[in-house]
């Protein structure tokens, strides 16, 4: 595996990918698929490398490649989240229904 190259796995390594999809449906040779990452619980491309012409599409169009998630947080909440998994948030709910006789 060349990881050096400009392609989506250069984003997956460095722990910068969003879980978007987007590299997904804009690879021009439709190689990129989204898969569970079980030990980080979020959604990562998995790409057929043997298959890539390091072309940079999916490298240049991620929002993971060149936004400072810490910086942005910063401007926008005023800190940089305790998570970066879960981010800035004001509240929490959890609810359910009482109503168990379903129409």
């Amino acid at each position: 595996m060349n990881i050096d190259n400009d392609n989506i796995l250069k984003i997956v390594r460095y722990d910068l990918c969003t879980g978007c999809g987007t590299c997904v449906s804009l690879c021009p040779k439709g190689i990129i698929e989204m898969a569970i990452n079980k030990n980080k619980g979020i959604y990562e491309p998995q790409l057929k490398e043997d298959k890539c012409n390091y072309c940079g599409v999916c490298y240049n169009i991620c929002p993971g490649h060149d936004v400072d998630f810490g910086v942005l947080n910063s401007q926008i909440f005023g800190k940089k989240p305790a998570d970066a998994l879960i981010g800035n948030y004001t509240n929490c709910y959890i609810g359910h229904a009482n109503d168990f006789h379903v129409n």
